[in-house]
């Protein structure tokens, strides 16, 4: 399929995500599966967080745990950081996970939002963050560290107090491969 059409075929399956008909809904989300892109990403986040249909949201986490091509990440992250996105992290960071992808380079962005998460997205992200390996952004890595002492500082009493103190764990674990 050429460029043209591929980008034609795509922009209908995100006109097809905002039907009211679930059966339309979920042939744009098939023909996302074999042709999506990154245009595709929040599209599909808020259909995710718009239905209530159960099998859109569990076709919608199939794809982004099927997500194979590293050009998602930025993505991905990005919308890690949007508000409009918080109650998709979870998913978002289990997607990264699923798929094999390692934003290195948002180390510091993972971490800050496994902390500012709840207990489930403090689990993903550091299950993200242990299987990254080097080499790593002084500056996001530096960052990331901080975020955690500051955390473990101002919140000993939060439950995810452990998970924070293991992933400090790694982080310095990290820190002492890399030269600063």
């Amino acid at each position: 399929m050429d460029d043209k059409k591929k980008r034609i075929k795509i922009k209908e399956a995100i006109v097809d995500l905002f039907s009211s008909d679930d059966s339309i809904i979920m042939k744009g989300l098939k023909s996302i599966k074999e042709d999506g892109d990154v245009s595709t990403i929040r599209p599909m986040l808020d259909v995710y967080l718009s239905s209530s249909n159960e099998s859109i949201k569990s076709e919608v986490i199939s794809i982004f745990n099927s997500l194979k091509t590293e050009s998602v990440i930025d993505e991905m992250v990005a919308c890690m950081k949007d508000e409009k996105y918080g109650a998709a992290q979870t998913m978002l960071l289990a997607g990264l996970w699923n798929s094999g992808l390692f934003p290195n380079e948002h180390i510091d962005t993972i971490s800050k939002v496994g902390i500012q998460g709840d207990f489930m997205t403090a689990v993903e992200a550091i299950t993200v963050i242990e299987n990254m390996e080097a080499p790593f952004e002084m500056e996001s890595l530096q960052e990331a560290s901080l975020l955690v002492a500051e955390y473990l500082d101002e919140e000993p009493q939060d439950e995810k107090v452990e998970l924070i103190r293991s992933l400090q764990e790694v982080l310095r674990n990290f820190e002492s491969t890399v030269d600063f």
